[in-house]
């Protein structure tokens, strides 16, 4: 017998007996190739049978079917929360930082009595009575005296910082008591000693959580390039600031002003002023104080 052979096992005999006993077995095969392919069809696939009689592969811990999901959720069902800032990139000058520029926004922001009578020309003239600059000059404030359109009159004060070479405004606050009337007694009043906080102090007191960051930009990059008028109130060169008709503009406002004194030239500038509606609210920036060339 070669190795490629297989034994013979039985004589012809004893071959027809399996084949009849071969029959039986056939047919019930086919009966369950017939119930296994009713199951397919019933379940939906050949996996989801095989699972039925425990043949398929068991499904992931803690997962009480074998059907899968994807785990990617879906996009519509993922929740968005709005930015506490308005987005975009703060462009911060040299020597100003980002605590700096949120105070300059909260304080402007709480001017906004003062800043509002600019804009609607409430505020007719100011004249200068007195500068100060703290021992580092580093901080600095031009103390007022505001007088309105109906007549009455509100002391007040301009402060502002130095960093970087440049002079910032942070605020346009009233002194007034209560003895005044008028459009004087709505001015928004404050004092000398706001100047003096902290900066963070300052943010975290105002409860403002949102900060736009585009009028951010727009103050800090419009007062560092225009420093002539500051300046010059702060040198006491100018006692006293006349404002004509407000200009209004998309978003902006123009106050042309007149600032003159006893051994200079008149000065031509104008109040630049932004109108912002910042969560819900409509606001009132003053950009800068610039010159006009004539």
């Amino acid at each position: 017998m070669s190795g490629a052979e297989w034994p013979q096992t039985g004589g012809p005999e004893s071959g027809k007996k399996k084949s009849k006993g071969l029959l039986p077995v056939l047919l019930l095969l086919l009966l369950a190739c017939g119930i296994f392919a009713g199951a397919v069809l019933y379940l939906g696939g050949p996996q989801e049978a095989l699972n039925l009689i425990g043949l398929g592969a068991a499904p992931p811990a803690g997962r009480a079917g074998a059907t899968t999901t994807s785990s990617t959720p879906d996009p519509a069902s993922s929740e968005t929360t709005d930015p506490v800032e308005a987005s975009g990139e703060l462009n911060l000058p040299p020597g100003v930082s980002e605590d700096l520029a949120k105070r300059m926004y909260v304080e402007q922001i709480q001017s906004q009595a003062n800043l509002r009578k600019l804009a609607d020309g409430d505020l007719t003239l100011i004249k200068v009575t007195s500068v100060e600059l703290n021992k580092r000059k580093t901080a600095g404030a031009v103390f007022m005296k505001a007088f309105f359109s109906d007549g009455t009159s509100a002391p007040g004060v301009m402060q502002m910082v130095y960093r970087g070479d440049n002079w910032y405004i942070m605020s346009v606050t009233g002194l007034s008591d209560q003895s005044v009337y008028g459009s004087a007694k709505t001015v928004q009043r404050g004092t000398i000693e706001e100047g003096k906080q902290h900066d963070k102090k300052v943010i975290r007191e105002s409860g403002i959580e949102v900060f736009d960051v585009g009028v951010m930009n727009t103050m800090l990059a419009e007062q560092r390039a225009n420093q002539e008028v500051v300046r010059a109130l702060l040198g006491k060169k100018y006692s006293r600031m006349e404002f004509g008709d407000p200009l209004e503009g998309s978003g902006t406002t123009t106050v042309p002003s007149k600032a003159t004194g006893k051994k200079v030239d008149p000065l031509d500038a104008e109040a630049a002023l932004i109108e912002k509606t910042v969560d819900d609210s409509d606001y009132i920036f003053l950009a800068s104080f610039r010159m006009v060339e004539k």
